[in-house]
């Protein structure tokens, strides 16, 4: 799980930088999709998933569930407004 919240952490901050700094669609995509989205592989969050429930672990399969989304969630709201902050600050950056 701590992957995946820093991975919508970094996501979260990119994206905002994206928005307030055009760069080429391609840059973007390969900053996001392809570095970011190889880094918090979602697969592997399944493959935890799973693993609980093979070993009928379901209080806590469920609690990784749906922990990671909402904890996933907050973080890239927080890199969002972290970076909107920052860019705020120094418009130039």
């Amino acid at each position: 799980m701590p992957v995946n919240v820093i991975g919508a952490f970094l996501i979260g901050c990119t994206s905002c930088y994206f928005e307030r700094h055009l760069y080429h669609a391609a840059l973007k995509s390969f900053v996001m999709t392809g570095f970011l989205g190889g880094f918090t592989t979602f697969s592997t969050y399944l493959l935890n998933f799973t693993a609980l429930l093979n070993v009928h672990s379901y209080t806590e399969a469920f609690l990784y569930l749906i922990g990671s989304v909402v904890i996933g969630f907050i973080a890239l709201l927080l890199g969002i407004k972290g970076i909107s902050c920052l860019l705020s600050l120094y418009p130039s950056f």
